[in-house]
């Protein structure tokens, strides 16, 4: 929990910044969500159609993560970032 308010946080702090939602913090928010609600789901009462979804779920937020981090690899007009969210 106390990671997706970490990053939550972190991502309207560079909304207000600079007016831009990044994805990606958006991707992995997501993701750890999802990992924390397989970590506390009940594998044993869980019915197989919602197992069956929360796999489609991880794997297209890991698809889509990987996706964007191979674009933006290719990517010449972005300037990377350090990790205090100023460009190098």
């Amino acid at each position: 929990m106390i990671l997706i308010g970490l990053e939550l946080i972190k991502t309207v702090v560079m909304y207000l910044d600079r007016q831009v939602i990044h994805v990606e913090v958006v991707l992995t928010v997501a993701l750890i969500a999802v990992a924390r609600h397989v970590i506390d789901m009940d594998l044993n009462t869980a019915e197989p159609l919602n197992l069956v979804g929360t796999g489609v779920v991880v794997l297209a937020l890991a698809l889509s993560y990987f996706w964007f981090r191979k674009a933006n690899a290719f990517r010449t007009d972005v300037v990377p970032e350090d990790d205090n969210g100023s460009a190098t």
